[in-house]
Order: structure tokens, then sequence, then C-alpha cells
């Protein structure tokens, strides 16, 4: 009789153990279906990452081209000016002309100060005021420095 329940013991045994690897089986093959499909979300978003990289390339590119563009402006219209002063210098007569007292102030600087402690940009003062992006960050530049 001992015989017999130690061979029912060890055939429990084995049948338990192959439940078991069986089990583990299928939960083995679900969490592989769950990764692939994870595996699939992931890929489907790295393609929409790209394709929004290649999208604001794209626009970036265009604002780079637009930017130029108001370089090339802005420099016409410092071009414009230069030549008005110019023009004024030579056409009136020297001993005309009041010396520059060196306390004077640009007239622009207060309102270029006052318009970036309100938050606005180089760029939104620039266009606020009809002055170069050069002129504004030079008075902005001069400011932090004292």
């Amino acid at each position: 009789m001992e015989l017999s329940k130690l061979l029912l013991i060890i055939l429990i045994n084995i049948t338990v153990l192959l439940l078991m690897q069986r089990f583990h089986y299928r939960s083995m093959e679900n969490r592989l279906k769950q990764l692939k499909q994870e595996l699939s979300e992931m890929e489907d978003m790295v393609a929409a990452i790209i394709e929004e990289f290649e999208s604001v390339a794209k626009k970036t590119k265009g604002n780079n081209e637009t930017a130029t563009g108001e370089v090339s402006l802005e420099f016409s219209e410092i071009a414009k000016k230069q030549s008005a002063v110019t023009e004024a210098v030579q056409s009136e007569p020297v001993d005309q002309v009041e010396p520059i007292d060196s306390k004077t102030e640009f007239s622009g600087r207060k309102q270029i100060l006052e318009l970036s402690s309100q938050g606005m940009t180089a760029d939104e003062i620039a266009r606020t005021m009809g002055v170069g992006r050069g002129e504004v960050n030079l008075v902005l530049g001069m400011h932090q420095r004292s």
C-alpha cells in the first residue's frame, strides 16, 4: 500500500506540474499578444511623431525664408533711412548744424524700455515703434549692462 500511495502522490504532483505549465504557457501567450499590441501602438506613435517633425521642419523652413525676407526688408529700410540722412546732412550748411549734446538721450529709449517691461519682445517693440530690431536690441542691451 505504501508503494501505491507513493505512486498516487507522484502522479498527482506530475498532473499539477503539467497543469501549471499549461497555465503558465497560456499566460505567456496572452502577455506576448499584449506586448505585440503595445509595440504596434508605439510604432504608430513613432510614425505620427515623425510626420509631425517633418511638418514642423517644413513650416520652419518656410519661416526661415520669411525671416530672410524680413531681414532683407529691414536692410532696405535702413538703406533708405541712411540715404535720407546723408541727403539731409549734405544739403544743410555746416555752420547751421548744432553740436550734439552728449547727454541727449535717444528719444525712443524710454518707450523701448517701457514696452519691454510690459513683456513685449524686441521684434514686437520694433514693429510697434517702426524701428529696426537691432536698434531695439542695442537699447535693451545697454540698459541691461547699466
